[in-house]
């Protein structure tokens, strides 16, 4: 059986937040000993199995290990504080989101290397993500951190901090969007008769078997789409839809799933790609609005997913429709 990685002791954990319990409820569970850690924090969070400090002068021998979990602003205030507890044999762990290396080069000028880790929230279970910058650690610290974080879900070391930005930007803030898809699908169950359980249920799944499958799999993502197309229905319509999570999930989603009309599939289909000429354009829009009686909402509907190069056409379709009426 592996043993699992040791904590540095002692480890300081300054600042513990959501992001702070996460890791320390990862670590946890991957069976690593909290015993060297000691939160220091003025709120005195009460943590099972860890050793808590108002401040650094409470908080016992130097650190060999600190890792900042407190807001960014807060960075000159804590900065000062461990000032006089930090030796060139110390590293400095920073989940600070926004304030790069040199910056806490700068305020930390004794620190031995210093290292920037971007985690998100499933770290907490372990499949989480923790993006890895330092210009400054040598092999050995960075094996040290790898052993630490690896635990945690997927831990790469990138190259500069640009790239660091980039994992944090999707991993960071993509729980949320992943959340609020669920949140969509639950909706959409619910009003096609579901109770508020079974719609839950279903969609939370729904979203950890694909992503499961997925993995197991190893398959490119485009492959996936293409082995869920059950034919042209509402499935096929994904294809069509690749940057979905950058629009109204909620809304997008359950417009979606109530597509059963021809005319909502087909602009939906053509919105990803559009014709040539706008003037093209607006002439299919035309011919097909003039077969239906539900005008407004075929505007409302093309409106919500068209392209800003197409925009003044729908004024256009939008001001028709006025003097029509």
């Amino acid at each position: 059986m592996t043993q699992a990685p040791q904590l540095p002791a002692p480890t300081w954990f300054v600042g513990c937040g959501n992001m702070g319990r996460a890791i320390l409820d990862g670590w946890r569970g991957a069976g690593i000993s909290l015993e060297p850690i000691v939160v220091v924090d003025p709120a005195k969070p009460a943590i099972d199995g860890v050793k808590r400090a108002a401040t650094p002068a409470e908080a016992g021998p130097a650190p060999k290990l600190v890792i900042l979990g407190v807001k960014p602003q807060m960075i000159d205030e804590v900065a000062g504080q461990l000032k006089t507890w930090l030796t060139s044999k110390t590293v400095v762990v920073s989940l600070l989101v926004g304030v790069e290396a040199a910056s806490l080069r700068q305020r930390l000028p004794k620190a031995g290397p210093i290292v920037r880790a971007l985690p998100n929230l499933p770290v907490a279970v372990r499949r989480g993500v923790v993006a890895l910058f330092s210009d400054e650690a040598d092999e050995a610290v960075r094996q040290q951190l790898a052993n630490l974080f690896a635990p945690l879900g997927f831990a790469p070391w990138m190259a500069d901090e640009a790239k660091l930005a980039a994992v944090g930007s999707v991993a960071g803030a993509g729980p949320a969007y992943v959340a609020r898809f669920i949140a969509a699908l639950a909706k959409a169950g619910e009003k096609r008769g579901l109770s508020e359980e079974i719609a839950s249920t279903v969609a939370l799944e729904t979203v950890l078997g694909t992503a499961w499958l997925a993995a197991a799999k190893g398959e490119d993502h485009v492959v996936a789409i293409r082995k869920l197309d059950y034919g042209r229905g509402l499935t096929h319509n994904v294809k069509f839809y690749p940057n979905m999570a950058a629009w109204n999930v909620e809304e997008r989603q359950l417009r979606s799933l109530g597509a059963d009309d021809y005319l909502t599939r087909d602009v939906y289909q053509r919105m990803h790609f559009p014709p040539t000429g706008v003037d093209q354009l607006l002439a299919r829009l035309e011919a097909e609005a003039k077969s239906t009686s539900k005008l407004k909402d075929v505007l409302k509907r093309v409106k919500a997913v068209a392209y800003p190069h197409i925009a003044k056409a729908f004024d256009l379709l939008h001001k028709k429709e006025s003097v029509a009426a």
